[in-house]
């Protein structure tokens, strides 16, 4: 009896952190839903106006290299080695140092990224025949591929200061405003193809000026909170700073542990340049859908959890990193799993409604849902990574997430030459998945080793019992809409294929987690107690 009054009153401690775990993710996915609604905008005026002609491809292979630095070199590694070393900072020193820190991080990135900028914008040829070499042959293509590159490249600039003032905030646990800021990236793109765009001789460019208007938007919604926080930001160019150097040696195998998703699309995109015209398109559209589930679970959980790993590792608490940990899995799985089904069920009816129109034709839905069928089915790997690697990063390791990242690659490369060439690029997604898995399990395994148990069983349970539920519900939707799918792929109608979409998508919810009740869920009965009846659940806490 003792040792379960001792396990009810460690349940009633650690309710607090996850309760907030989830409240902070909440918030973070609220400002996702606001930033990926003004996506979705912002890809249908660009469908509609460019569907998946040559310019399409252009500006998707354009935007894609400096989207890949940044995440790579600032908002992935940066983020992941600042934020451990600068709650570090706030946790053990004077915040006079902390903010010496976090002075010096700001002041030496934006250097190193106008450094970079410039020598990309001069080797922008280079790179583009590195990154899509299917488009040499066609000259008019890749000068037009080099000139967007290099009007685009500047934003590599903005994003890396961006990056450290999230970090910033992030780390004193303010994440409304830094969600917010992709938000405002959607609104200078939606700006430069309306108003932009018709003016230029070449439309895509105007497209391009637009990411650079959207990039100034974001450094702009970030001063008045971190004034209003307190920061203590001055011109600093320390080097020898002991902090700096800590996160200087984080951050270069950082950029591949976190980024190795992005370097698999990258090797998509490379290898789709050989396949027949359309083919990046249609990765990148259905990519963006599956980005939705993601953002909302998986990135804002792990966005949530690492500043949480991080303080409970400074304050000397690093065995209830494992318990947060498991907890945040099961969560990312009881919603994933769902939405994986839900997204491969309804991928034509939301393709349809979303994209196709103008240039987006009938046969390029059918395609882009193709990609979206092998994409969906890592969903669970892709949110999965988000809340595994943080772990790795709270504990400073961050030579680990590229020694397994480096193999999942190389797996993905393999799986891609071999798929690419009968599935064409559902191969190239398929492959993706693939090795997000492998990705995944070996984190896991290693973790498991390291720092102890993970509660490897209840999530084993936790997923099962997701994974039925998601399959009974995918055969019920699949049945409301197998019928009207041809609805889908007329035009026009809008109104009525939303109705179709929206009824089935909820009827979709409400048996999900009515059989997840039934079955006796833990993550239902919590997402119940705490955001319907208040009440605590020991059941998922213990």
């Amino acid at each position: 009896m003792s040792s379960v009054s001792s396990q009810i009153a460690h349940d009633s401690q650690k309710t607090p952190r996850h309760k907030y775990i989830i409240k902070s993710a909440g918030v973070i996915g609220f400002a996702t839903i606001i930033s990926r609604l003004l996506g979705y905008i912002r890809d249908m005026i660009l469908a509609n106006i460019f569907g998946t002609e040559m310019v399409a491809d252009v500006f998707f292979v354009a935007f894609k290299i400096p989207s890949l630095i940044k995440r790579l070199l600032g908002e992935g590694s940066l983020s992941s080695s600042f934020i451990p070393v600068f709650t570090d900072y706030l946790e053990k020193r004077k915040k006079k140092e902390a903010w010496e820190l976090a002075s010096n991080v700001l002041c030496l990135v934006s250097v190193a990224a106008i450094l970079l900028t410039l020598l990309a914008i001069l080797a922008a040829p280079g790179i583009v025949l590195i990154i899509a070499p299917g488009f040499y042959p066609d000259k008019m293509k890749f000068r037009l591929t080099v000139l967007i590159t290099r009007i685009i490249f500047p934003y590599i600039i903005i994003a890396s200061i961006v990056a450290v003032i999230m970090g910033i905030l992030n780390s004193l646990k303010h994440f409304a405003i830094p969600a917010l800021s992709p938000a405002v990236l959607n609104v200078g793109i939606i700006f430069g193809a309306l108003f932009l765009a018709p003016k230029m001789n070449q439309p895509i460019t105007g497209v391009a000026f637009g990411v650079l208007i959207g990039g100034l938007l974001q450094i702009l919604i970030h001063p008045p909170v971190l004034i209003k926080k307190g920061a203590l930001l001055k011109p600093s160019f320390d080097l020898h700073n002991p902090g700096t150097k800590k996160i200087g040696l984080l951050m270069v195998p950082a950029a591949i542990g976190l980024g190795v998703t992005q370097i698999n699309i990258m090797i998509d995109t490379l290898l789709a340049s050989f396949l027949p015209e359309g083919s990046i398109s249609y990765l990148y559209y259905s990519n963006r859908l599956l980005q939705l589930p993601l953002a909302l679970f998986g990135i804002a959980l792990g966005t949530a959890l690492l500043p949480t790993y991080s303080s409970l590792i400074s304050s000397g608490r690093a065995d209830e990193v494992m318990s947060t940990f498991s907890f945040a899995m099961r969560v990312v799985l009881f919603i994933s799993l769902p939405s994986s089904i839900g997204l491969i069920v309804f991928r034509v009816p939301i393709i349809g409604i979303l994209f196709q129109r103008g240039q987006f034709t009938n046969a390029a839905t059918t395609a882009t849902a193709q990609a979206l069928f092998a994409y969906s089915i890592g969903l669970f790997a892709y949110s999965g990574l988000k809340v595994t690697i943080p772990v790795f990063y709270a504990h400073q390791d961050t030579i680990t997430p590229v020694r397994i990242g480096v193999i999942a690659m190389l797996l993905n490369i393999c799986i891609n030459l071999i798929l690419m060439f009968p599935l064409k690029h559902a191969g190239l997604a398929l492959a993706t998945s693939l090795s997000s898995m492998m990705n995944l399990i070996l984190l896991i395994r290693i973790m498991r080793n390291r720092w102890g148990r993970i509660d490897g069983d209840r999530i084993t349970k936790s997923c099962l019992k997701s994974l039925v539920n998601s399959l009974f519900m995918g055969l019920i939707c699949y049945w409301f809409i197998h019928n009207k799918i041809w609805i889908f792929l007329l035009p026009g109608r809008l109104w009525i294929k939303a109705l179709y979409l929206g009824l089935g998508i909820g009827f979709g919810f409400i048996v999900y987690f009515t059989l997840s009740y039934i079955t006796g869920s833990t993550e239902m009965d919590f997402f119940v107690s705490h955001f319907i009846t208040r009440k605590a659940d020991k059941g998922l806490l213990s």
